[in-house]
């Protein structure tokens, strides 16, 4: 099996278990390509002028094993920002949230 469908695989009992986190998107993000750009200029300057973001981020380059499931408002998928055994996934997945806009972190 492909490494990467093997690591995605593993996502999915953290993914069954409860959020240990979750935040309202409480600003204008039109697309997840602002997102996936904001998580790359994250890791070149670790810093993000958001509070919660920046925590996210910085959870998400520190943490080996996690997901934090981004869903933003009136889009019909969910991105998957993941790092599973260390290994960095970016995904998505078929359904969003009731149309509003949340990051949630699953470990």
């Amino acid at each position: 099996m492909d490494r990467k469908i093997e690591l995605m695989f593993k996502t999915k009992p953290m993914l069954m278990r409860p959020p240990k986190s979750l935040h309202k998107i409480n600003f204008p993000v039109s697309d997840y390509s602002e997102v996936i750009s904001a998580l790359r200029k994250y890791e070149r300057t670790g810093f993000h002028e958001n509070y919660i973001i920046n925590s996210m981020f910085n959870f998400h380059f520190n943490d080996k094993n996690h997901v934090i499931l981004v869903s933003l408002k009136n889009q019909n998928k969910s991105l998957c920002v993941c790092r599973v055994l260390g290994v960095d996934l970016l995904y998505y997945v078929g359904e969003s949230l009731c149309g509003l806009g949340y990051i949630i972190c699953y470990v």
